[in-house]
Formats: structure tokens, C-alpha cells, sequence
């Protein structure tokens, strides 16, 4: 299946993105953002961030200023410099760096109007799953499991609050920072939850979410490495002053996973009071 182009470099960012981070801290420390980009860069993520908080009003939480807001330029330039602390998930640079440094350049065509031939859609395509599945293929090989069980790659909710994922991998894929707004919601209120999940077999994946008050809330069936959401209908079983709402996945077609009835889960915290 041929990713539409602005699909296939929003795949390919976020596999950057979470290659990066976790390579890039390891080496470097809790200051490895500035070691691997420069003040240019930093300046533009920064005013991204105030921009995009500023327009989305009534938004718990924004991305914070770093790689979130990176272009996929941004990206293959400090992969570019950095290149032999992700060799290990991405290989040779001589081989995969070039491809990278194509599909930025038709990503700017893109981005200016200009209409890409059908092999060039095929291209960025191809090379999103290639970086994706390698990326993959790594983060798996960190996990002593990882061969045999997906993980949540991003789970975030209408809020803006999204799960930071933990460097070692169990049935929990990590939590909301300390800190972020417990967001009050109400009866008849509908919350969203955008999650992405890898099944290093390439099985699809069954989400579904649930609480303390309702037990299970619904879920459904997506594809590996391809955005799901998830809705909560907020009723009057709901209310209390503090509601944890999980959302878990799993993998189809196995009789095992990781925590028994599910392979890993996540979870958000809401202040839930009656309709207005």
C-alpha cells in the first residue's frame, strides 16, 4: 500500500523522532537536544511553540519545545552530523542518508504546490517504511521481548496530553509528564484518544479503552503502525473528582501477550462532574 505523501513523511518524522531521543540521551544526557541541534533550529521550534500555543485556546498541554516541532529537514540535517549513534537501527549512511536526503527534497516540491509523479509518491512511500520498519526492528531488539510482543508507539488525548513513552519497555508504555492538567470533562462530553501501536510481526491490533467506573468503553481493530482513535461518551457513572481511563492493545491472532489479557496499556487521569 502507497502512503500519501504527507502521510508517509509524518510516519517518517516520528520514526526519527523516537530514534533520536532515545539514542541521543543515551549518549549525550539530559542536555543531548542541544548538543545535536543548533540555535537556528532551536529558535524555529521555539516559535512554533508559542504559535501553536497561542492559536489552541483551551488545550491542556502543547508538545514541548524540542523535536516535536522539527521538520523532516531538521531531522536528516542532524542525522546528517549524529549519524553514527542511529547506525545502529539505520545502517550505512552511505546507503540510507542519500534516501533520506531525496525524500526532503521532494518533500519541498510537495510543500510548494508542485504535483509529484507516481513513482515519486511511491518513493517517499517506500522509504517511510523502510526507516519505519528498521526503526522498529531496534527499538524491538532493546526489549527482551520485543520480537514477540507490539508496544504503543504514541497515545495522546483531545487535551494535547500525550504519553511519554518509558526507556524500559513492559506492560506500561509510559505515562503523562508530572505535572500536566488534570482536564475537567462532563456528562455528554466526548474525549478522544489518537494512539499508535508496532507489532514487530506486522499482526493488526486490537485497542480498546476502560475505567474504574465502566469497565470496558469500546474499542476496535487498526493496522501496525497506523493511527487509531478511540472515543469516550462521558455519562453519569462517570463522575468523580478522579477517573483513570486506559487505553490498552493488544496483538490479533495469539493466544499470549505480554500482561496475559493485553500486551501494554497507558492511562490518563480526568476530573469527570455533571453536565451544564
Amino acid at each position: 500500500m502507497t502512503l500519501e505523501p504527507q502521510i508517509a513523511v509524518s510516519t517518517l518524522e516520528a520514526a526519527l523522532r523516537q530514534l533520536m531521543t532515545r539514542q541521543f540521551e543515551q549518549v549525550y544526557g539530559a542536555e543531548w537536544l542541544d548538543r545535536v541541534s543548533t540555535g537556528e533550529q532551536r529558535t524555529r521550534w521555539a516559535s512554533l511553540y508559542d504559535e501553536e500555543k497561542s492559536r489552541r485556546h483551551g488545550v491542556a498541554v502543547v508538545a514541548p519545545v524540542g523535536l516535536a516541532y522539527s521538520e523532516l529537514s531538521h531531522l536528516v540535517a542532524i542525522a546528517d552530523r549524529h549519524w553514527q549513534h542511529i547506525a545502529p537501527a539505520l545502517g550505512e549512511k552511505r546507503k540510507n542518508l542519500p534516501l533520506l536526503q531525496h525524500v526532503v527534497r521532494l518533500r519541498n516540491s510537495t510543500q510548494h504546490s508542485r504535483d509529484l509523479m507516481p513513482f515519486e509518491r511511491e518513493l517517499i512511500s517506500g522509504v517511510a517504511g523502510l526507516i519505519r520498519n528498521e526503526v522498529t526492528l531496534y527499538m524491538s531488539s532493546q526489549d527482551p521481548a520485543g520480537d514477540t510482543y507490539p508496544r504503543i508507539e504514541a497515545a495522546h488525548d483531545s487535551f494535547g496530553r500525550a504519553v511519554e513513552l518509558w526507556p524500559e519497555v513492559d506492560e506500561t508504555a509510559g505515562s503523562v509528564p508530572a505535572g500536566a492538567p488534570t482536564p475537567t470533562v462532563r456528562v455528554g462530553d466526548i474525549v478522544t484518544f489518537s494512539c499508535v501501536g508496532i507489532d514487530p510481526q506486522g499482526r493488526d491490533l486490537r485497542w480498546w479503552l476502560s475505567s474504574e467506573a465502566r469497565g470496558s468503553l469500546g474499542g476496535l481493530v487498526g493496522q501496525s503502525g497506523v493511527q487509531v482513535e478511540l472515543e469516550w461518551h462521558v455519562v453519569d457513572d462517570d463522575v468523580r473528582e478522579s477517573l483513570a481511563v486506559t487505553v490498552r492493545m493488544q496483538a490479533e491472532g495469539t493466544q499470549y501477550h505480554r500482561a496475559g489479557t493485553y500486551d501494554q496499556g497507558a492511562f490518563f487521569m480526568f476530573r469527570v462532574r455533571q453536565g451544564e
